[in-house]
């Protein structure tokens, strides 16, 4: 029983700082409602009949929970209604407790609840990102309508949050310590990186994107079907998709790749102004600059001379469709790779 008032206060204060999800919420409203009696009422009842009529008030809440509950004052604040919270603490916290972990046993697919039920949540309710501070330093931008686990002060052996929705993730290095993000069905484990991981709207794809450092990806442990390769790999400028229907990652390019950091601080002239260079070379200086492949289907493309001034611009599509105009070709991203097709420059 202890366990359970402890973890009935947590619950409490996170629902009057708004940091519920909304199944939480829906069960507290309905325990609140079961308290809510007119200031007027008299105080002389004895702890064991207010008991009582607070219990009832459950009961009939969660058998009528579509029914409308109006105005909600901010109860806490209410002196009558404090006692009679501590009143029932013990009572409406193991009550409510069990019932939540009860009813929602995966808040995260392939992540039992329990595993989760002692962590910090927030839940980002306001249009723009919402910035986490998490305690070994790293920081994530939590996307509107997602929610993010985590707790007070990470373990020694690793550093592990939970992710509802989207978010955006700058890791601290420590190679003593991997950070992993589980999402639905899916655990990205990183040492030191930005990336990012998001549940595809209207789907049940969730989708990893790097943009610096290196990630793994894999399916959680325990999950059904064995389609999927043991784990995936990402480096700057990838994305992978795993495919809930298809038990399948699809991988990809971000939609704008950026320069590696070794590039970006380079004089953009000295890599990518080209006098009488051949395609080949100049892909070469793509795939170092961007960490890319290309995949060219002619030697008549690679052998084309040409003379350009691509420094202006950083990003790599850009440069791409400067390149393919003077060679009369084509490129299309596909998978992780690009592909350069066309009839080539003219002999």
């Amino acid at each position: 029983m202890k366990t359970s008032w402890k973890k009935f206060l947590s619950l409490l204060g996170r629902y009057k700082k708004g940091q519920t999800n909304p199944e939480q919420t829906r069960m507290m409203d309905i325990w609140y409602d079961s308290i809510h009696h007119d200031d007027k009422h008299s105080a002389v009842n004895t702890d064991q009949n207010l008991e009582l009529e607070i219990w009832q008030g459950i009961e009939r809440g969660l058998q009528s929970p579509s029914e409308a509950t109006g105005h909600r004052l901010k109860w806490w604040n209410n002196n009558f209604l404090r006692l009679a919270v501590a009143a029932v603490l013990v009572l409406g916290g193991v009550f409510l407790t069990n019932r939540y972990f009860a009813d929602e046993t995966q808040i995260i697919s392939g992540v039992p609840a329990v595993a989760m039920e002692h962590l910090n949540i927030v839940t980002n309710r306001q249009d723009s990102s919402l910035t986490v501070d998490l305690s070994d330093g790293s920081k994530c931008w939590l996307a509107a309508g997602s929610s993010l686990f985590y707790p007070s002060v990470f373990e020694e052996s690793n550093r592990i949050v939970y992710l509802k929705g989207e978010g955006y993730f700058e890791v601290e290095k420590d190679a003593g310590r991997p950070f992993l993000v589980y999402a639905d069905n899916i655990v990205t484990k990183v040492v030191g990186t930005s990336f990012t991981v998001k549940k595809l709207k209207g789907t049940s794809n969730i989708e990893v994107a790097v943009y610096s450092g290196k990630v793994i990806v894999e399916k959680i442990k325990g999950q059904p079907g064995n389609s999927l390769r043991k784990s995936v790999v990402l480096t700057p400028n990838k994305k992978v998709t795993y495919l809930l229907d298809d038990d399948a990652f699809l991988p990809g390019l971000i939609d704008k790749p950026a320069l590696l950091n070794g590039y970006s601080n380079t004089d953009q002239t000295e890599i990518f102004a080209f006098k009488e260079m051949a395609v080949s070379e100049i892909l070469t200086r793509f795939e170092k600059a961007y960490d890319v492949k290309f995949i060219v289907s002619s030697d008549q493309i690679k052998n084309c001379i040409v003379t350009a001034d691509m420094s202006l611009d950083p990003s790599l599509f850009s440069k791409l469709e400067i390149l393919c105009a003077a060679i009369n070709a084509n490129f299309e991203v596909r998978g992780g790779d690009i592909f350069i097709t066309g009839q080539g420059c003219e002999k």
